[in-house]
């Protein structure tokens, strides 16, 4: 299918499920996935991802996507540039991110998958990525100073509850709200507000 082209766009607290397709493919620049969600799009016989951009200027904040079979991938960046995934959470995804441009991945967890990076002769690995948390992720990288390899303590994933326990050893553990690399969201998906330390998801 022909990605749909889009200029200055933001999707709020959008959710995308069972399409049989990719669950948002899209070109353009200047685009923002704030708080949304991206599942279950089932397999017909082709890859399906939970998102595919094209664009340029990506924001992706606060985004869930869970349930992406092989071999599609939960964010495919096919050329898009400037590309940021911040304080998301990839559930049981088996390809993490699969990038063809360039993508900064901060405060994510990756969580019950096979590649958090689909890396090969055609594509590459994160430009950056730091402050993440790989939880049984068979391929997870081991070169990310901060990153952690633990339990993140989901409330409840058989309800699709993705929220943090209160006791997750992810609170306060990623980039700080204060630090000028960060790009993280003002509020998190519920709309709490950020500042200071701020959690991993």
């Amino acid at each position: 299918a022909t990605p749909s082209i889009c200029y200055n766009i933001t999707y709020d607290h959008c959710v995308a499920y069972h399409i049989g397709h990719d669950g948002w493919d899209q070109d353009g620049k200047d685009f923002t996935l704030k708080s949304c969600k991206s599942y279950d799009h089932g397999w017909l016989g082709q890859p399906i991802h939970g998102i595919k951009f094209w664009n340029k200027n990506v924001k992706i904040y606060n985004m869930l996507i869970y349930d992406i079979p092989t071999p599609g991938v939960a964010v495919e960046i096919a050329g898009g540039q400037n590309v940021w995934l911040w304080n998301s959470v990839l559930y049981n995804c088996d390809n993490g991110v699969r990038n063809k441009g360039t993508v900064h991945i901060r405060n994510t967890i990756f969580a019950k998958g096979v590649n958090a990076y689909q890396i090969s002769a055609d594509y590459d690995p994160p430009t950056t990525s730091d402050y993440n948390n790989y939880f049984e992720v068979t391929n997870a990288p081991t070169s990310e100073p901060h990153s952690l390899n633990v339990d993140p303590q989901f409330v409840d994933v058989k309800t699709k509850n993705f929220k943090l326990a209160r006791t997750t050893p992810l609170l306060d553990a990623g980039l700080d709200a204060d630090s000028a690399l960060n790009k993280a969201p003002a509020a998190d998906f519920d709309g709490n507000p950020r500042s200071g330390k701020v959690e991993i998801g």
